[in-house]
């Protein structure tokens, strides 16, 4: 990226808006495909994986305290991941 601004010419302050951005993407997102990778696993080994890979935001989020299992983890398998925009961040960059 860095390289691509410097190449284009950019101002400073575009150059560091479009790192601020990407940095904040890569550490917001995966480059593994979670849903793709679950499916290829057993039921039961999904399950205990989704359950292991959730468990301190269960822990932390008030409102899924005292939920078993059997409610959390289908919930946990039917989210899809997405980026919110942030207001700090201008619509186009």
């Amino acid at each position: 990226m860095r390289e691509f601004t410097h190449q284009q010419k950019l101002p400073m302050k575009g150059r560091k808006k479009i790192r601020g951005f990407y940095e904040m993407l890569y550490k917001h997102n995966t480059v593994f495909d979670e849903g793709a990778l679950l499916e290829d696993l057993p039921e039961s080994v999904r399950r205990g994986l989704t359950s292991t890979i959730h468990k301190n935001f269960t822990a932390s989020v008030t409102f899924f305290r005292g939920f078993q299992e059997e409610v959390t983890v289908p919930l946990f398998l039917a989210l899809v991941p997405f980026l919110a925009p942030s207001p700090s961040l201008p619509a186009a960059i």
